[in-house]
């Protein structure tokens, strides 16, 4: 009787964890806040007799329900990558790397420590030029113009690379010849990296 009562309390427990966005749903309740990424809403189509029989009322419905269902779900989609990297080391972002001490990088952070996204000498003095055209026209209509260089994650956590990166050396950075390029044409500008 005992084995008896425990498999329905366990039957109890997964219809209710299965339920949980359909009641998320029809109680309009969020569940953290909504994912990000590129997401269109869908509007509502009212339903009307031409809506209907020229087949535009179902698919617009069907793209409403869709995307509320998403907005919802989205604590379990949370709940889901955490399991899958805790569990299983693994990322459902695309281009992120695992570095040392469970250090999550973009791998473009680690691109530009390295130099491999270098854009050429030549590219950044076109543009550090043209920044500088910019400044000494609002200069002259008495207004401050000034570029800010943040600190992205991987130059400010290189020792957090995982191998191979952490042994490679880098070559020559943009942000190495757009402090120099701007320091020659006297630019306004801070450089947090730094």
């Amino acid at each position: 009787m005992g084995k008896q009562l425990s498999y329905k309390i366990l039957f109890g427990l997964s219809l209710i964890l299965l339920c949980l966005p359909l009641f998320n749903i029809l109680l309009k309740h969020e569940m953290g806040p909504p994912l990000k990424g590129a997401v269109q809403d869908a509007a509502g189509l009212p339903f009307t007799t031409q809506s209907w029989l020229a087949h535009k009322f179902q698919p617009n419905k069907d793209s409403v329900i869709t995307q509320d269902f998403r907005k919802h779900n989205s604590a379990i989609v949370r709940i889901k990558n955490q399991i899958d990297y805790t569990a299983f080391r693994e990322t459902q972002a695309q281009k992120i790397v695992i570095g040392k001490d469970d250090y999550l990088f973009e791998d473009g952070y680690i691109r530009a420590k390295l130099g491999r996204d270098y854009l050429g000498k030549s590219t950044i003095q076109w543009r550090v030029a043209r920044m500088k055209k910019v400044q000494d026209y609002l200069a002259q209509k008495g207004k401050y113009f000034l570029t800010i260089l943040a600190a992205g994650k991987g130059s400010y956590f290189p020792e957090k690379f995982p191998p191979p990166y952490d042994a490679e050396k880098g070559d020559t950075t943009n942000y190495e010849v757009y402090v120099d390029e701007m320091e020659k044409l006297n630019l306004n500008f801070i450089d947090f990296n730094d």
